[in-house]
């Protein structure tokens, strides 16, 4: 057990025992919401090492130097998982360095393989995800390290969410050291102490995580299939896509940027396009842009208020919503469930339909809210996130530094109208992706609130054994118990709302999303 004494929370005073000194002198270290965590750890689990469980390991400064040269990162097509690439929990590769096959395997020790955990150890946040069983060829890149199992009873799922639980993430933050950046070095990652509970219970909160992988394998695709029909109709009409090729100066009319009239825009004035399409006005019942608060009142207030960072990346976490004085926001920037939120400054390639979560919360000056009339609201956000819309509002930017929209430009963005069967079709895919989407939050955020309740001594690791030994045997009924019992603040947390408002449909969903994964996994064979 620790030894120290509270003298203060706020600031953080406590006197600790002088023979704990010798590990650390830096009074960050010994903060008390720190010394309070690591006492709840230590009284509620068994810990261990992390390195009793998994060997750790890093790119080499002279692998990075001597092998990601500009040229073969030119010619790269094996993904690296950098920091960048490291979410809570899962991995996004959409933009990564790339090297070749020929260095991927000639640098053998870096290698990723599946079931190995990636974590990022540099920078302010520290994340980790698990390497999935799909996974072809990927790469360790820099500012990550890779934990490889060398233990039996493991499960990798179960210790990427402790790592990425409350818990886990307040002890890689008490371990970090200050230089440039803050960083967690390699010696105290392989001394820091994880839980060490029996592999039963390990593997039910690690189903959690896999079975959210599951839902977001059907959800991509059902967004492929959506994507492939969209295309189909749009070639069908008239559409054929074109490189870039800039327009010289002779051609100019109403706009002095030769970017507008780049080929691939040349189909907005099509025959076919205008023939069937309208203006965004048309489908607008009301709409208003977001507000801006001082920057200074973050925090403080009693009006809920997301950013568009926030719907982006976290649209189902309320914890991460901010507060505002009610003098900072009005009732323009107040969202309905429903409504379309639109990206207008920044990335502007993002919408979304606003979800209960949403309901009552406002919103930041970078997203344009509107309600939706004489056009299915879920076809209209499918389009919303179509290749037709970024094109759209790529062409028309008014920023060259940071893209922006301006009213102008929404009102008189053109929406494609397909017919009532394929809107509806596409408006289906559109909605069972966001229920889905919710669903593997919902998973992913359960499998943290487990372990966060466990070292809070509020679930025992009996219960989770109990539990999981009677989902093998076909009996959900203790699963349901655990879970009914998780709302959106936690574990028996009061005040909050259920995290599942469903079970029984999520089982049918996890069920559905087994069967269709099985069955795409079978044609490809």
């Amino acid at each position: 057990m620790l030894g120290y004494k509270l003298v203060s929370h706020k600031p953080s005073i406590a006197r600790v025992a002088g023979h704990h000194l010798a590990e650390r002198i830096d009074a960050e270290y010994y903060e008390v919401e720190h010394l309070e965590n690591a006492e709840k750890f230590e009284k509620n689990l068994v810990a261990v090492a992390l390195s009793g469980r998994f060997d750790v390991t890093k790119l080499s400064g002279f692998e990075y130097t001597e092998h990601f040269t500009k040229s073969e990162l030119e010619e790269g097509v094996v993904p690296c998982v950098m920091s960048q690439n490291v979410g809570s929990g899962s991995l996004h590769l959409a933009n990564c360095i790339k090297i070749t096959v020929n260095k991927h395997n000639y640098l053998k020790r870096s290698k990723l393989e599946a079931n190995e955990i990636v974590l990022s150890y540099t920078g302010q946040y520290r994340r980790a995800a698990t390497i999935p069983n799909n996974t072809t060829l990927l790469h360790l890149g820099p500012n990550v390290c890779k934990l490889t199992p060398n233990y039996k009873a493991i499960d990798s799922y179960f210790i990427t969410t402790f790592l990425n639980c409350y818990h886990g993430q307040d002890f890689l933050d008490r371990e970090k050291t200050i230089s440039a950046q803050p960083t967690v070095n390699m010696e105290r990652i392989r001394g820091l102490k994880i839980p060490d509970i029996h592999l039963v219970a390990q593997t039910y909160i690690g189903n959690k995580v896999r079975q959210a992988e599951i839902l977001k394998e059907w959800a991509k695709l059902i967004e492929q299939q959506a994507d492939g029909i969209f295309s189909r109709m749009t070639s069908q009409l008239g559409y054929v896509e074109q490189k870039s090729k800039k327009t010289g100066w002779a051609t100019l009319q109403n706009r002095l940027d030769p970017v507008f009239y780049d080929q691939q825009y040349a189909f907005f004035n099509d025959d076919w396009f205008v023939k069937n399409s309208k203006t965004l006005t048309n489908y607008i019942y009301e709409g208003s842009y977001g507000v801006l608060p001082a920057s200074n009142s973050y925090g403080t207030g009693s009006c809920r208020f997301v950013t568009a960072t926030d719907i982006v990346e976290s649209n189902y976490n309320s914890q991460k919503f901010k507060n505002v004085p009610i003098e900072e926001v009005n009732k323009k920037a107040k969202i309905s469930k429903g409504q379309i939120l639109l990206e207008i400054k920044g990335g502007i390639n993002y919408c979304v339909v606003a979800s209960e979560v949403l309901d009552g919360t406002y919103v930041n000056g970078s997203v344009f809210r509107f309600t939706v009339k004489d056009i299915d609201v879920n076809y209209l956000a499918y389009y919303l996130n179509s290749k037709f819309k970024n094109l759209y509002c790529d062409r028309v930017s008014v920023n060259n530094i940071i893209k922006y929209l301006d009213q102008e430009s929404i009102h008189a963005l053109p929406v494609l109208r397909l017919g009532d069967d394929i809107e509806n079709e596409l408006a289906h895919s559109y909605r069972t992706v966001q229920i889905l989407t919710r669903e593997i939050f919902n998973l992913t955020q359960s499998s943290k609130f487990l372990i966060e309740s466990l070292i809070e001594g509020q679930i025992t690791e009996t219960q989770l054994i109990e539990a999981q030994q009677a989902l093998e045997d076909s009996d959900n009924s203790k699963d349901k118990a655990i879970l009914n019992k998780l709302t959106d603040k936690g574990y028996l947390v009061e005040g909050g709302k259920p995290l599942f408002n469903d079970l029984d449909k999520l089982y049918e969903l996890l069920d559905d999303a087994q069967n269709a994964t099985d069955g795409n996994s079978s044609e490809n064979e």
